[in-house]
């Protein structure tokens, strides 16, 4: 979040209008599992409105957060299937045939 917020607001120099700002989108890599979701290695969220309606709205597009958790790719017995997944397994230094599908 840290991370985020300061790409977010690093775009606008004191006293601009905050219409200039222009969506920001972090990606995170971890080597580690963080989300309690055990078989969804890639989560992705947005800030919503959670209370008085059943919509979840969304409060705006300029926010987005993604996790891929590399342990939860792994332990999965399936080959990759997406360019995702053949770049996460290259990222977590694949070897032998995993690396060959990879490849």
């Amino acid at each position: 979040m840290f991370y985020w917020a300061k790409l977010y607001q690093g775009q606008l120099q004191s006293g601009q209008n905050h219409f200039l700002l222009n969506k920001t989108v972090t990606i995170n890599v971890l080597n580690f599992s963080c989300l309690p979701a055990k078989d969804h290695y890639h989560n992705t969220f947005h800030i919503r409105h959670i209370r008085g309606y059943d919509t979840h709205q969304v409060l705006n597009d300029d926010r987005e957060i993604h996790f891929l958790e590399l342990p939860k790719l792994l332990c999965r017995t399936a080959s990759p299937q997406t360019r995702l997944e053949k770049w996460l397994l290259y990222l977590s230094n694949a070897e032998g045939e995993e690396m060959e599908e990879v490849l």
